[in-house]
């Protein structure tokens, strides 16, 4: 009996120094951490009191609505920038593509390094290569300007004398457009690649850092709080300051005798993740699935603008800022709603992901809505020709010899019924300024040729619809922005903790693949086939000047609704 207790009491000792040695080893490993705020070695005392969550929620929230600001404002310029250097949507849709690729490439190196990387640091250093890229986007405007849509060539008056019928000094080619757009077109490309690989680091570590310094049941609320904004250049100083861990965090592994993760992994370990990732069918179901919607919504995001611009007769500061506002409101409203939701009624994944299925539901209904919602009056004079083309040219202004290079400059006739392309196209012959407004007068397709027309297009009534469908544009964004805090979730809890990183890296790279490279450029093609007046540079096809708004409305949303 003695001899039982004297083996009980040697094992009970041996395994208690076994847990003690474990617990120094844990110990020693959360050491390693850095847990101080500062750049090298500059670690003051008063910087530290901002290690905290609160800090860093503030910090990626101001980047989040920055990065926010960046994708808004490309979307915003670019029927500026077709216009501008007479480029057809199919080419800005690849353009913008080449942010995507940029996304794929950094992707792949996030993947590798990111678990044991200095997540707030990489972001730091990607968001300053996305700012930097922003004023390489400038560089066109800084050497071409901003460019002149009547550009005169034979004339220095500063009126619209070449866009009259008959004109003595008509408009002539200006082949200077191949070389700006080729410029333009290199430049913009490089900076939407450099802008793809900055800002990788923010969406695949930054939550990915959240999460690991928060509890669990607290970070769906504060991930929701990600709408915030200012400056990249500023706040990726800020973000850089921010230890590898924080402080709090670390007591709480101590506490749990959680290890870290090993530094030094090899590429056998990376291909070992990708096979258990790969494995993990809730991780890759929720990637596909999310890919398949985004794929329906990028491209037609991406030309958003375009599209108010053309349905419902709008300038392009007021298509950008209604889509602008509406955005930013309905995506703050949803992510942080549903933030505040998750994290407070701690909802089952199950139910996450059938909350998703409801909102894709309800976001295709709204797609079939958007096809019917439109200014559906047809007013520009002309008809189709053989090939389904707007032909200008009429019995009325053939004799007008209307350059083929006249950009669009519509005129509207005085009982504000027809639309032209230009006075030529109107058959004007004069024009004097009125109040400060252009009037156009013996124009041949007007009264007999004894009418009048005003600058600009005609104006329309359809109202009503513009505001049903910015009320199911609010809808949309809304229910879209929901989904976002639990779908992050979802993924989280689906893969390793040490596996994080890498699955957002993964994700990213199966979006990039099979939506945001393919996406617009298919829906640049979709707009393409909806343009029924070309511009034409140099003989050759340049931007789009006017669409067919029902073609491009059924076209763009039954795609989107079909995906």
């Amino acid at each position: 009996m003695e001899n039982n207790e004297d083996k009980a009491e040697e094992l009970e000792t041996l395994n208690e120094d076994n847990v003690n040695k474990v617990n120094k080893e844990i110990d020693l490993d959360l050491k390693e951490y850095d847990t101080q705020c500062g750049i090298g070695g500059y670690k003051p005392k008063w910087l530290q009191k901002l290690a905290s969550k609160k800090s860093y929620v503030l910090i990626y929230g101001l980047l989040g609505l920055y990065e926010t600001s960046l994708a808004s404002y490309y979307i915003g310029i670019i029927s500026t920038i077709e216009k501008r250097f007479r480029f057809p949507s199919s080419i800005s849709g690849l353009m913008t593509s080449t942010w995507d690729i940029g996304t794929l490439v950094a992707s792949i190196v996030v993947a590798y390094h990111g678990t044991t990387a200095h997540k707030t640091k990489w972001c730091a250093f990607g968001i300053t290569i996305a700012a930097l890229s922003c004023f390489l986007r400038y560089l066109p405007h800084f050497i071409y300007g901003p460019g002149d849509t009547v550009n005169f060539v034979s004339s220095n008056s500063s009126s619209p004398i070449e866009n009259l019928c008959n004109n003595i000094n008509p408009k002539l080619e200006n082949c200077s457009f191949n070389t700006e757009g080729a410029v333009a077109f290199t430049i913009i490309i490089i900076s939407l690649l450099l802008l793809g690989v900055g800002t990788t680091p923010y969406y695949s570590l930054g939550a990915a850092y959240l999460d690991d310094n928060v509890s669990k049941n607290k970070f769906p609320f504060l991930f929701s709080w990600n709408p915030l904004g200012l400056i990249g250049l500023i706040i990726s100083f800020f973000m850089a300051l921010f230890p590898r861990m924080l402080p709090r965090e670390l007591e709480r592994r101590k506490t749990m005798k959680l290890t870290k993760v090993e530094n030094n992994r090899s590429l056998k370990d990376f291909k070992e993740t990708l096979m258990r990732l790969s494995k993990n069918k809730i991780f890759m179901y929720n990637s596909f699935s999310s890919t398949i919607g985004m794929l329906a919504l990028i491209g037609f995001w991406i030309f958003m603008p375009k599209y108010i611009e053309t349905q419902f007769r709008k300038t392009a500061s007021e298509a950008n800022l209604m889509t602008g506002t509406i955005g930013l409101v309905s995506t703050a409203l949803g992510v942080i709603s549903s933030g505040a939701l998750i994290s407070k009624f701690k909802p089952r994944p199950t139910y996450l992901a059938a909350w998703n299925v409801f909102t894709e539901a309800i976001i295709i209904i709204t797609y079939l809505c958007f096809a019917y919602l439109g200014c559906y009056k047809n007013d520009l004079h002309g008809d189709y020709a053989e090939d389904k083309s707007w032909n200008l040219i009429t019995e009325c202004n053939s004799g007008c010899n209307c350059s083929q290079y006249i950009n669009y400059s519509p005129v509207c006739s005085m009982d504000k019924t027809m639309t032209f392309y230009s006075a030529c196209h109107a058959g004007c012959t004069n024009w004097y300024k009125e109040n400060n407004t252009k009037i156009y007068e013996n124009c041949s397709c007007i009264d007999g040729g004894l009418g009048s027309a005003t600058d600009g297009p005609c104006p329309v009534q359809c109202q009503h619809d513009y505001v049903i469908f910015l009320a199911l544009l609010c809808l949309m964004e809304f229910l879209m922005s929901t989904g976002r805090a639990g779908n992050t979730i979802i993924q989280y809890r689906a893969v390793n903790p040490n596996d994080k990183s890498v699955s957002i890296a993964i994700t990213s790279t199966i979006f990039c693949l099979f939506s945001f490279i393919p996406g617009p450029i298919f829906y640049g093609m979709l707009l393409d086939l909806s343009c029924t007046v070309w511009g034409i540079t140099c003989g050759k096809t340049g931007n789009c000047w006017l669409y067919d708004g029902q073609k491009m409305r059924y076209l763009m949303n039954f795609t989107a609704a079909g995906n």
